[in-house]
């Protein structure tokens, strides 16, 4: 009897090849994601840093408020990176 795709000597080969190519698939994604959302924060940030007509007060506290946000996000990073080094 036959069970899956592929007769059961070559079931474990197979789903090994399988995953590994769904782990690629998976992270190439997860880059693409990455680097689209980096694209967008940047054009975002430098719009808001250089609007026209507000004064340069209000674009300096943009500034600050966008590296707080900044420093939040890379603290979190750094905070999982050193999770899954040690894991």
């Amino acid at each position: 009897m036959r069970r899956g795709l592929w007769p059961d000597a070559r079931a474990p080969r197979a789903r090994r090849y399988f995953e590994q190519r769904v782990g690629w698939a998976i992270t190439q994604t997860w880059h693409l994601v990455e680097k689209d959302v980096e694209d967008t924060l940047e054009a975002v940030g430098d719009r808001v840093l250089a609007e026209k007509g507000v004064p340069s007060a209000a674009l300096k506290r943009r500034a600050e408020g966008m590296r707080a946000i900044a420093e939040v996000f890379q603290a979190r990073a750094r905070r999982r990176d050193r999770a899954h080094l040690s894991v």
